[in-house]
């Protein structure tokens, strides 16, 4: 399944993994529907588990800086724009699309723009888990991302100089300090969630170990 996958499009797939991971206490799959008004299957209703802006900051030193308008409060952060990381964002964006088409992973839309992006999907994730991330702060790089309003406020978590990316690494088998949730965005219940499929990821684990 992970055949024909650059360096780049696994890394993608072990953060989704680690952003799920985060978000429900154990990874998810979702499933896409077919959804009027969309000409591909899409998941409805869901938080990303991976878009643009978060795999180059990660994944591609693209940095970001504080916003600094009023009401921001520096809890809000928005992507450098210098060349190199416009062009890291259209590089992981399109290394992303790759990975929808080859259906690993799925659109998600959801009410609030900043929760859309991408899913995994049961082969993306089965792929995924076998690259997974461990990203220091990752729970306060997507905290960052969310307007003040739908947020905790969380003072230390402030930025008030440009962020650079993170010393990601593989995850392993003992690390569990990555995955600490401490509630700062309300978790999502995966018992209440239509979209995940998680009765032929075993399967889907094995075809490819």
């Amino acid at each position: 399944m992970s055949r024909g996958l650059s360096r780049q499009q696994l890394q993608i797939l072990g953060l989704a993994v680690a952003v799920s991971r985060l978000r429900y206490g154990s990874p998810r799959a979702h499933v896409p529907r077919d959804t009027p008004g969309w000409n591909v299957p899409i998941v409805n209703g869901r938080p990303y588990d991976i878009h643009g802006a978060l795999a180059s900051h990660v994944l591609s030193g693209a940095r970001w800086l504080p916003d600094n308008a009023n009401g921001s409060t520096h809890s809000t952060v928005h992507q450098d724009t210098s060349p190199a990381a416009m062009s890291a964002r259209k590089s992981a964006s399109r290394a992303i699309e790759t990975l929808r088409k080859r259906g690993l992973l799925a659109y998600c839309l959801i009410g609030r723009w900043w929760d859309s992006g991408y899913l995994l999907t049961t082969a993306g994730l089965a792929t995924g888990l076998l690259h997974e991330l461990r990203v220091p702060d990752l729970e306060r790089r997507l905290w960052l991302l969310r307007i003040p309003a739908h947020k905790q406020k969380r003072e230390e978590w402030n930025v008030l100089e440009p962020l650079s990316s993170p010393a990601f690494s593989l995850r392993s088998d003992s690390d569990e300090s990555d995955v600490t949730y401490s509630g700062s965005m309300k978790p999502y219940d995966p018992t209440r969630d239509p979209d995940i499929d998680g009765t032929i990821l075993t399967k889907a684990i094995a075809a490819i170990a």
